[in-house]
């Protein structure tokens, strides 16, 4: 004869929700599909059908059955959501997304650079919210496909402390996917890491029209190297003890995704707005806010202008 049960039954995992289907968007939906994951791709436009997933440029295409949505045909309030489109869209996606959030969402944001963060943080207080950093590599090399170009590592946390700090919950959810993620409490400085390599990276690529390896290479080494140099002297200003790290990190992943396209330099072949405005824009910003000049970011962000690329 069973036992009495002496404790309540564990909550179902509510799944997740993932606004964006771009390349990363596509990706999470996809890994959290194939491993039985409940999730909801929102996009733009309404389509019904599969999404296809290849784990190398030459592997097979994985069928999984997740189509897209409009945010507006959710029957259910969002539990979870990942917030994976652009930097520029961030906070009017969280706008638009707001009365579908249920009372107690968690949300995820998954954006290059910085100071869309901080914009949704300060006009939602009141949401849950946290932020994902990550070393992915994925493109859509055509209509609902994603490949998973360059396996990396994810990290996630809370911007800023919080009594109430759902970060191993979410993820171990996340986790799910089989794409590696870890707990970061000090997520501010891996973003601000990661936004000093984006800078000295992604707008070369684009003006350079090459891949991050080639970087290392003549004349463009010698621009990376001075973005790098610049930034390091602002993160010198500002207090951050990692600042010295800068150089060696961008030279490091330049290696370690020699044969990959930065986001920036597949957005200028698109012809899609890029996030450089929370890349080198905000670096900039935050020199002019202590009276720091720096001529290579405010040069590189004047060339890719002329070239109508912003």
């Amino acid at each position: 004869m069973p036992m009495p049960s002496t404790g309540t039954a564990p909550c179902p995992d509510p799944g997740w929700t993932v606004l964006g289907a771009g390349a990363m968007g596509s990706l999470w939906a996809a890994r959290l599909a194939q491993q039985g994951v409940g999730v909801h791709l929102l996009a733009r436009q309404e389509r019904q059908g599969s999404l296809r997933l290849r784990e190398s440029a030459d592997s097979a295409a994985i069928e999984l059955p997740l189509a897209q949505h409009r945010l507006e045909s959710l029957a259910h309030p969002i539990e979870r959501l990942l917030l994976c489109c652009k930097a520029p869209d961030a906070l009017p996606a969280i706008e638009q997304a707001l009365p579908h959030l249920s009372n107690n969402a968690r949300v995820v944001l998954c954006q290059n650079g910085l100071g869309s963060q901080q914009q949704i943080i300060k006009r939602f207080p009141q949401l849950d919210i946290y932020c994902l950093s990550t070393t992915e590599g994925a493109y859509l090399p055509a209509p609902h496909e994603v490949v998973h170009a360059g396996h990396g590592q994810s990290w996630l946390g809370k911007l800023h402390a919080s009594d109430s700090d759902h970060s191993p919950e979410l993820v171990s959810s996340l986790g799910q996917s089989g794409l590696r993620i870890q707990h970061d409490p000090q997520i501010g400085d891996r973003l601000w890491m990661k936004l000093a390599i984006n800078a000295s990276i992604n707008g070369l690529t684009a003006l350079y029209q090459c891949r991050n390896g080639d970087l290392l290479e003549g004349e463009k080494r010698g621009r990376l190297e001075a973005l790098s140099d610049e930034t390091r002297s602002l993160y010198r200003q500002l207090g951050m003890g990692f600042a010295e790290q800068i150089p060696r990190q961008v030279r490091q992943v330049c290696r370690d995704t020699a044969a990959n396209y930065s986001s920036t330099y597949q957005d200028s072949q698109c012809g899609r707005a890029t996030e450089l405005p929370f890349i080198n824009g905000f670096i900039l910003q935050q020199a002019q806010a202590i009276g720091l000049t720096m001529p290579e970011h405010k040069r590189l962000l004047e060339e890719l202008e002329r070239r109508g690329i912003h």
